[in-house]
């Protein structure tokens, strides 16, 4: 995991410029790790907020929320992976919370 990601092991609890480690095995720099991903995905939460249903939703559960993605450099290596989900109110402003950049050619 240290290779490819920046977590609170390894990060000296600072976000780090991109491609400063190696690519994930898809050839992708940072997708695990430095900051959380900000999605434009709602977040639907069940009520004690910790469960969540990783499908995107308008229903009269779904919160003002947006997905989180990637984990960030101030989690551990193991909550630190693509896999790992979180979430935040949009108006939140948090030092280990960004979004990408994606491009076509």
């Amino acid at each position: 995991m240290s290779d490819v990601a920046w977590h609170e092991e390894n990060s000296d609890s600072i976000t780090h410029p991109v491609g400063k480690k190696l690519p994930n095995e898809l050839g992708i720099y940072d997708m695990s790790g430095n900051v959380w991903e900000w999605c434009y995905e709602r977040a639907l939460l069940y009520p004690d907020h910790w469960k969540y249903n990783f499908l995107s939703s308008l229903s009269e559960r779904t919160y003002n929320v947006r997905r989180l993605r990637g984990g960030s450099w101030e989690r551990p290596p193991e909550r630190s992976r693509v896999s790992k989900r979180g979430w935040s109110e949009p108006d939140n402003r948090w030092k280990a919370i960004g979004f990408r950049v994606a491009y076509s050619l």
